[in-house]
């Protein structure tokens, strides 16, 4: 599975945080990829990064008047209706990044990717280790099936920002009564 390329099974869980359900089958994409976590966690504080991003581009408000207990995040379940093929990148310097790929404009790429929280990645922790799956915009159509659409509590998520995996799991911050696929 992880060799220089290889193909991601069908019937593959593959997770993506966003502000909107379903971004892959309900948005006109704006971005050259989708960027998807083999694990919820990297999804899951991506969705972080996203409110951190919109609060800055919209200070309407500020974080004591609630931004993030109403901002909407969710965590999107797909799952594969055929095997990807893909190139591995071995490595997680920013260079090795699909952005920085060319290969990883026409076919999609697996790499590690440290999972930030906000915006700590200019402090450098805390993070988490992940593997992300990057599959270009132009290639995703009828590859994935939504299986599940879950609310995040950005809020949770801000609450413990400092927090590592010991003292907090992201999963907690992700409200599974919300099955907004049913």
């Amino acid at each position: 599975m992880y060799g220089y390329t290889s193909s991601l099974p069908k019937g593959s869980i593959l997770f993506h945080g966003a502000n909107v359900i379903d971004p892959v089958n309900t948005t006109k994409p704006i971005e050259p990829y989708f960027f998807f976590g083999l694990d919820a966690f990297i999804s899951i504080w991506y969705v972080s990064e996203q409110a951190y991003v919109d609060y800055g581009k919209n200070r309407t408000t500020t974080i004591s008047d609630g931004y993030y207990n109403n901002y909407n995040g969710y965590l999107n379940i797909y799952q594969t209706l055929e095997a990807i093929p893909y190139k591995y990148l071995r490595r997680i310097e920013q260079s090795y990044h699909p952005d920085n790929n060319k290969e990883c404009e026409n076919m999609a790429c697996m790499h590690p990717q440290l999972g930030y929280h906000f915006n700590e990645f200019q402090n450098f922790m805390p993070t988490e280790l992940s593997i992300e799956f990057t599959i270009p915009t132009k290639n995703i159509t009828e590859m994935l099936e939504l299986i599940g659409v879950y609310k995040v509590d950005v809020l949770k998520l801000y609450e413990n920002t400092y927090k590592n995996f010991d003292e907090f799991k992201a999963l907690d911050a992700v409200m599974f009564e919300t099955d907004l696929t049913k």
